[in-house]
């Protein structure tokens, strides 16, 4: 049981915290620490796999300064490479940049970019966001064409994903098939129901029939994934059956 309170230094926690991870999951975390969550975010990544970093209020933007842009959050393959051209390969380098540059190049999202850079980050941190899908999905011991096993885990997919949103006490509408080709090509097909879906047999019905489109091709498959979107809360009232065979 943990004994962390308001009180409790940050490192304690930190230390908490992987300690806790590892009991329960049996995994090494790295964890940053820091007077907000971007530079936080960006120290977690300093000392993997199993290490602690703390940044000390003040020391924000002399901890970011020598560091490669892309370790910044927000800060993706094309912005990184826009940067380059322009000679800007450091966070550092960022801040020497005037705020109408930033404007001029990136709009509004660039005095924010400006802003982490400088190592300012007024966002709050929300502890629980509502949850906006429920997946499962598989690898294939051996990539596979064959109609009967792919079917067999779109069958078996469907119902780990049924019992999470009963688990979540939540509904969704959207099945989604996540499908990778032994060339590890993926896509997903999906279809959206006109109701909450609430029945495993409506989950695999969906998959199945979207996953049978995709058996035409006779292509191998190396993995198979279900998801289910466009999620709400479970009415209170009796689930009312469904008159179409398979409740």
């Amino acid at each position: 049981t943990s004994r962390v309170t308001r009180n409790t230094p940050p490192i304690l926690i930190a230390s908490d915290l992987k300690n806790r991870v590892m009991k329960e999951l049996g995994l090494t975390i790295s964890v940053g620490i820091s007077t907000n969550k971007s530079i936080a975010k960006v120290a977690s990544d300093m000392n993997k796999p199993d290490g602690i970093t703390v940044v000390a209020p003040g020391t924000e933007r002399e901890f970011l300064a020598p560091l490669p842009i892309d370790k910044l959050w927000g800060i993706g393959p094309k912005t990184s490479a826009l940067l380059n051209s322009q000679g800007i390969e450091s966070i550092g380098q960022m801040t020497l940049r005037p705020k109408t540059w930033w404007s001029d190049q990136f709009g509004k999202g660039g005095q924010h970019l400006l802003k982490l850079a400088l190592g300012k980050d007024d966002d709050p941190v929300i502890g629980h966001r509502p949850r906006k899908s429920i997946s499962a999905e598989t690898t294939l011991i051996h990539d596979s064409a064959d109609p009967e096993i792919l079917t067999e885990f779109t069958r078996r997919l469907s119902h780990n994903v049924y019992q999470q949103s009963l688990d979540a006490r939540v509904q969704g509408r959207t099945v989604k098939l996540k499908m990778r080709l032994s060339d590890f090509t993926t896509f997903s097909r999906q279809k959206t129901m006109l109701e909450p879906i609430r029945s495993t047999s409506e989950i695999t019905l969906a998959a199945t029939a979207l996953l049978d489109v995709e058996l035409k091709s006779r292509m191998k498959f190396r993995l198979i994934g279900i998801t289910l979107s466009g999620l709400e809360p479970i009415d209170q009232k009796p689930l009312q059956p469904k008159l179409n065979g398979f409740e």
